[in-house]
């Protein structure tokens, strides 16, 4: 299966989304792309920072998504904000959050950097939209990364592929994340570790998503998930396990 790292680890950990259901019998295969995500405003408006959101209407619920829920109360941790200190406004899902967004119903949405959703939004709100920077040093951001687990400070820099990227600085990165069951056999595992490895120009040609990925981050420390045993010895004999 592919999921993002914080939902494999939640699951693995047996917590968050997957409270009272611990799956201890997943293993990583490979790591696969990096995303960047983090919370869009209106570029033109007075929030500037992750505290200015206080008072603020933001989208709450994600009945559609609860992992949404874990990272919009993250990502406003990052500011020292909890669903305490804004107004809330229920959102099933996404896409329902982005319409909220460009209805002018809410002041802020969680958008991966880089998606057709950012381009929608800076399009069709007045001034454009921009991300806001994530603090990287500091109580606040230790906790941020410590509620959305298996996520990481990642850089962004302004470019004509990321319009809403206004400034140099950090949101979230998250990976995701091929897995199987410990079970599996050797050879299926083997066999598909290596066709990745040795096929990576072909993933990288067949859609956008795979730009960001390549063979040298197959194989990166997850932290308390393990990788199948016959994952590992691949990653060891090509060289790019590195621990």
């Amino acid at each position: 299966g592919i999921a993002n790292m914080s939902q494999t680890a939640q699951a693995y950990a047996g917590i968050g989304l997957s409270a009272g259901h611990k799956y201890d019998n997943l293993r990583m295969v490979a790591t696969l792309m990096p995303f960047r995500t983090g919370l869009l405003v209106a570029n033109t408006g007075p929030i500037k920072k992750v505290s200015d959101l206080k008072g603020k209407r933001v989208p709450y619920g994600f009945k559609a998504a609860p992992l949404f829920q874990y990272f919009m109360e993250a990502f406003l941790a990052n500011g020292g904000v909890t669903f305490n200190d804004v107004e809330k406004v229920p959102a099933v899902g996404l896409r329902p959050m982005w319409e909220l967004f460009m209805q002018g119903k809410v002041d802020t949405v969680i958008a991966a950097a880089g998606g057709g959703p950012n381009k929608e939004m800076n399009a069709k709100i007045a001034g454009g939209v921009r991300y806001l920077m994530f603090d990287t040093t500091g109580p606040n951001a230790k906790k941020t990364l410590e509620m959305a687990i298996n996520s990481y400070y990642g850089d962004v820099t302004p470019s004509k592929a990321f319009p809403a990227v206004r400034e140099k600085g950090h949101i979230i990165g998250y990976d995701f994340a091929l897995w199987t069951n410990k079970n599996v056999s050797n050879d299926v595992v083997t066999k598909v570790v290596k066709a990745l490895y040795e096929h990576s120009k072909e993933l990288q040609e067949s859609s956008p998503v795979w730009r960001r990925w390549n063979t040298a981050q197959m194989a990166k420390d997850q932290g308390a998930i393990p990788y199948h045993p016959a994952a590992m010895a691949y990653y060891k004999k090509v060289g790019l396990w590195k621990r």
